[in-house]
Parts: structure tokens; sequence; C-alpha cells
């Protein structure tokens, strides 16, 4: 193909044969919901190149730290991501950044000066009071109830 003689290997083509890859995993090394991430992270990527670009696919050789800034910043202003997810879809960037620089389809790595900074999360945890009175709140939905009596019986074996 003389595109990729010219331009080399592009972010969806690369992002998307990952996808795939893992996709034929699924259940021997992928969970489902890690399938969906990687899934969601291609559509913002797509959506962001398409909306604040205008285009619908990028050069690997022509992502740079501003390509990264911006859409770390459509994340969170456009997608209405917090931190932590946005920093969620950004690690899965990089990783496709990585497959990139390991077989020699890209030669300079654009995450090289940026650093990750997580937001600490702090997580309430019921009261034995809360949780009695969800183990007596009566519930007719068969499949509700089922998920509480699951979510009470994790509670008290600590099992997630």
């Amino acid at each position: 193909n003389h595109k990729d003689e010219e331009d080399g290997k592009t972010l969806v083509e690369v992002h998307s044969e990952h996808n795939e890859r893992c996709r034929q995993l699924l259940n021997i090394e992928y969970a489902q919901s890690t399938i969906y991430k990687f899934d969601a992270s291609l559509k913002y990527l797509k959506e962001f190149m398409d909306k604040e670009l205008d285009r619908k696919d990028i050069p690997l050789k022509n992502i740079n730290e501003d390509f990264i800034r911006k859409y770390e910043l459509y994340l969170k202003t456009e997608k209405g991501c917090a931190n932590n997810s946005a920093i969620k879809h950004l690690k899965i960037f990089k990783k496709i950044i990585r497959i990139a620089l390991l077989n020699d389809w890209l030669h300079k790595d654009p995450f090289a000066s940026i650093k990750f900074r997580q937001d600490e999360v702090h997580v309430e945890f019921l009261t034995m009071n809360e949780l009695q009175t969800l183990i007596n709140k009566e519930i007719s939905i068969k499949r509700l109830s089922q998920i509480r009596d699951v979510f009470v019986f994790c509670s008290f074996t600590g099992l997630v």
C-alpha cells in the first residue's frame, strides 16, 4: 500500500488491530469489561480527531505531546471525564503507543514527558445500621433482591 510507505501506520489502524487481538483472547486473557474499555477509548480518540482535528485518523509519527494534551482536555471537557477516568483512557492510548514503539512503527515516545497523576479516591463504607436497613428492605423484584443478597454476602465476607 502506497499510503503505508508514505506515512507509516496510523493510530486508528494500530488501535483497531490491538482491540481485535484482545477480542480474540476474550475469556482467555481479557474480560469483556476490558474489551469495552478498549473499544470506548478507540471511539473517544476517533471522536476527538473528527471534532477537534477534522480528520478520521492520524499517522503515528504525527502524534506528539500537544496532541495528547489536547486529547486529555477533550476527555475532561467534551466527554465529561473526571481526572481518573481521563487517565484510564490516556493509559490505554499509551499502551497503543508502546506497541507502535516496540514494532518500530514509531521512533519517539510522545508520552515521554507526560506523568499521570490520579486523584486519591476515598471509599465510604456502609455502617452496620445502613447494612441492616438494606438486609431488612423488602424487594419485590427477584433480580434486584438477588443482587442485594450478593452485595450483603460480599460485605460480610470481604469478597469483591
